[in-house]
């Protein structure tokens, strides 16, 4: 039997995991895998850097802001995503859009915050069918701007965008505050949201088992 000897392993399942193996290397695999190909295929980027920074602070104790500052490789803050829908395409709105609700409470408050408000003892069927009509009416000027069957984003600060699937209307996973960036620049944007990113590597250790207060304690140690 072979056996790898390990210095620590940092799992959220079974499945995805960092594993720090005892020569230095690194082994990791599903959320924590980079975008190279695989057994399974090759995986879509998901915002590598934040994997990295959290690489980095279990491996030498690096703080995560300072991982995530110093990249200035603008494919380590990419998300991909293939669009698949009828017709699978991607539609970016800058200026976000209405969100698509299925549950009777958020149709309600939805309604509310559209300015029309309807009454708590309305029958549900009625209420979806009057949310249904609000919905068609606010997205009917929302055209937006076609990406493609897939799109290539970052975060960036301040934004209120998302993209949505241009058949359904719905978001796209995760896109709410995104910049799309279907050609890569020459240079980072400067408008990358670094708090995002920060906040998505915390989650990332917090997944493992490492919360907030861990991270702050080791930062201190270092």
């Amino acid at each position: 039997m072979e056996t790898t000897d390990a210095s620590l392993i940092a799992a959220r399942d079974v499945n995805s995991y960092v594993m720090l193996i005892a020569d230095g290397s690194v082994k990791s695999k599903g959320a924590f895998a980079p975008p190279e190909p695989g057994a399974s295929g090759w995986p879509n980027p998901t915002g590598q850097v934040c994997v990295d920074a959290v690489v980095a602070y279990l491996r030498d104790g690096v703080p995560v802001a300072d991982t995530i500052r110093a990249c200035t490789d603008v494919r380590q803050f990419l998300y991909v995503r293939s669009v698949d829908g009828s017709p699978p395409s991607g539609v970016y709105h800058p200026n976000g859009v209405i969100e698509r609700v299925t549950t009777l409470r958020a149709m309600r408050e939805a309604l509310a915050g559209w300015g029309t408000p309807v009454e708590p003892s309305i029958p549900n069927d009625t209420l979806r069918t009057i949310y249904a009509e609000a919905f068609e009416q606010a997205t009917a000027g929302q055209a937006g701007e076609y990406l493609g069957k897939v799109v290539r984003w970052y975060y960036g600060t301040g934004s209120k965008a998302c993209i949505t699937y241009k058949g359904s209307g719905n978001r796209v996973p995760r896109t709410e505050g995104c910049r799309p960036l279907m050609t890569l620049p020459d240079c980072l944007p400067d408008d990358i949201d670094y708090e995002w990113y920060m906040v998505e590597a915390e989650s990332l250790l917090k997944d493992v088992g490492l919360g907030l207060e861990h991270h702050q304690n080791r930062r201190r140690e270092f």
